[in-house]
């Protein structure tokens, strides 16, 4: 390798940690205006005030709890489906070994 190349990717390396650190300083000080601003009011904002306050507790605090929560509502939503799909079906099935077929989504 080169010297030229060499001091080439030593200065792209500086520029990208420079963008880097300003990238930081200017997503803290918009945290801290957003933070200074306070939550939204009134009943209307009430999305905008939880999302402000969840962003507040959980996401500005490098926690993992968003992740476990997104997980939590995916699994309760996949295992709430498959259940309410499965009863369906079974109710559906029974009808029908019945000869009962007046139910809505069994023809």
């Amino acid at each position: 390798m080169s010297s030229a190349a060499a001091k080439e990717l030593q200065a792209e390396y500086q520029a990208s940690r420079l963008a880097t650190k300003e990238w930081i300083q200017s997503a803290k000080k918009a945290i801290a205006v957003r933070n200074a601003a306070g939550p939204p009011t009134g009943p209307a904002q009430f999305f905008q005030r939880f999302a402000y306050n969840y962003g507040t507790r959980h996401v500005h605090t490098n926690s993992v709890a968003p992740l476990v929560h997104i997980l939590l509502i995916v699994g309760m939503t996949g295992i709430t489906s498959t259940y309410l799909g499965r009863h369906r079906n079974k109710h559906a099935a029974q009808a029908a070994k019945k000869g009962d077929h007046h139910d809505a989504h069994h023809h």
